[in-house]
């Protein structure tokens, strides 16, 4: 695939995103909370109904966040309800909540 067919690519996608993230009521989320709620559901596609913080952190998505960003991010999507802590863990396990 050419550089130029990739790009335009690339722009179908981003609009295509833009519109699941208004639909699902996602705009005033921040960026790295959106790339922990994308990590999360990514995660979880794969099988998992759970997911730890060190897998989410390590996913390509979260994977530049520095630590404070990740955790106030983490911490900021349980409180809007997007993601829920598995109770009763130490680790941290976290699940889609909606």
């Amino acid at each position: 695939m050419t550089e130029k067919k990739q790009l335009t690519a690339f722009g179908r996608l981003m609009a295509m995103l833009a519109e699941m993230e208004r639909d699902l009521g996602l705009v005033d989320l921040s960026e790295p909370e959106r790339r922990i709620l994308g990590a999360v559901g990514s995660l979880i596609s794969q099988g998992q109904e759970t997911v730890s913080s060190r897998a989410i952190k390590s996913d390509i998505a979260c994977a530049h966040l520095t630590d404070p960003t990740y955790y106030r991010g983490l911490k900021s999507l349980v409180n809007k309800g997007f993601i829920r802590v598995i109770d009763g863990r130490k680790n941290g396990l976290y699940t889609l909540a909606k």
